[in-house]
């Protein structure tokens, strides 16, 4: 192949490589320092979908740019704690997916926080698109590592989360 037609060939091919066959959802690959490419997705409709749902659900608590409460790590009198904030500064990243989707539909753990259940006011879709809208606030390098936390192999690992009763 001519030399001065590889250098497009090749960005066509990784270009085609980042996108998820089958879906039209654009993803953007973020290298680690491990060498493991993480994609990211970026379903713009579902992002905007969420952030008019986190603005109409959690911004009341979690501040309109997600940033949380100034006192989040420290807990209250009655020992809980204060909504943190999810734009990747506080700790929220070190949940699974599954853990902060249940966090969402059932709340906070018993005594830990007073975050309601929006189990009657969310469907799981809804939750997926809030959940992809303050993702969206994560830096690429802390998403590629929230990613690479939860994955073994190739597989996403979702630990099992069980709502406190």
């Amino acid at each position: 192949m001519n030399k001065k037609y590889w250098l497009p060939v090749a960005i066509g091919i990784a270009a085609l490589g980042a996108c998820d066959s089958g879906s039209n959802t654009p993803q953007k690959t973020i290298s680690t320092m491990t060498g493991v490419d993480v994609k990211r997705a970026l379903d713009a409709k579902q992002i905007v979908q969420g952030e008019q749902l986190y603005k109409e659900h959690c911004a009341g608590c979690h501040g309109a740019k997600a940033e949380g409460n100034p006192n989040w790590r420290t807990a209250t009198t009655q020992g809980k704690y204060l909504p943190p904030p999810l734009n990747g500064t506080g700790r929220e990243w070190h949940s699974s997916r599954t853990q902060l989707h249940n966090h969402i539909k059932y709340g906070s753990e018993f005594g830990k926080g007073d975050m309601p259940g929006f189990q009657n006011k969310l469907t799981d879709q809804q939750i997926t698109a809030v959940m992809a809208w303050f993702q969206s606030l994560w830096p690429d390098q802390l998403y590629a590592e929230w990613v690479t936390k939860h994955t073994v192999g190739n597989v996403f690992v979702d630990e099992s989360y069980q709502k406190q009763q």
